[in-house]
C-alpha cells in the first residue's frame, strides 16, 4: 500500500467519513475529494498527510496508522504499534484474513522477483515493503492477541 492508498483508506475509515474529516481540516469536501484523488491539479501536501494522519489516530479510527506505516515501509522501516483494544474474537479474526492478504502480496512480490534468478533494487524494494506490510499487520494481530488474553485473565481475577 503507498502512502496515498493508505490515506484514502484512513479518511473512509474516519467517523463521518470525508465530510467531517474536511470540515476539522477547514477545507470543503470537494477540494479533500480532490487532493485525495490524485489529480495533478490538486496535489496534498504533507502537513495536510499529518494532519489527517493524527485526526485518525486521535480518534483511534480503524486503519489509523496505515499513513505511518506506508511512509516507514518505504524506508524499509517497521513502525513500533502501541498496544490497540483488538481483544475482540471478530477484530482478531479480521485481522488474520488481513495478514493472509499481506503475506500473499509478499509471496507474489518474491515470486514475481525471482523470476529470473536475479533480484533488482526495484524487485528488492518491492519485496521489501510487501514484507514490512505483512510485519505490521502481524504485529497489529499479535497485540490483539494479547490484549485478548489480558482481558480474559482480568475477567477470570474479577470471577473469582
Amino acid at each position: 500500500m503507498n502512502s496515498k492508498d493508505a490515506l484514502r483508506l484512513m479518511v473512509a475509515s474516519y467517523p463521518g467519513g470525508r465530510e467531517v474529516l474536511a470540515v476539522r481540516l477547514g477545507i470543503t469536501d470537494e477540494l479533500l475529494r480532490k487532493e485525495l484523488s490524485g489529480v495533478p491539479t490538486h496535489k496534498m501536501g504533507a502537513d495536510r498527510a499529518e494532519q489527517i494522519s493524527d485526526f485518525c489516530i486521535e480518534v483511534k479510527a480503524e486503519n489509523c496508522y496505515a499513513y505511518v506505516n506506508a511512509l516507514n515501509a518505504r524506508c524499509g522501516r517497521l513502525l513500533e504499534l502501541p498496544v490497540v483494544d483488538m481483544a475482540g474474537k471478530q477484530d482478531i479474526r479480521s485481522g488474520m484474513a488481513s495478514m493472509l492478504k499481506e503475506c500473499s502480496d509478499a509471496v507474489v512480490a518474491l515470486t514475481n522477483a525471482l523470476a529470473d534468478d536475479t533480484i533488482s533494487d526495484n524487485e528488492l524494494r518491492e519485496v521489501r515493503r510487501e514484507v514490512l506490510e505483512l510485519f505490521s499487520v502481524t504485529q497489529h494481530v499479535l497485540n490483539g492477541a494479547e490484549s485478548n488474553n489480558a482481558a480474559s485473565k482480568r475477567a477470570h481475577i474479577r470471577a473469582a
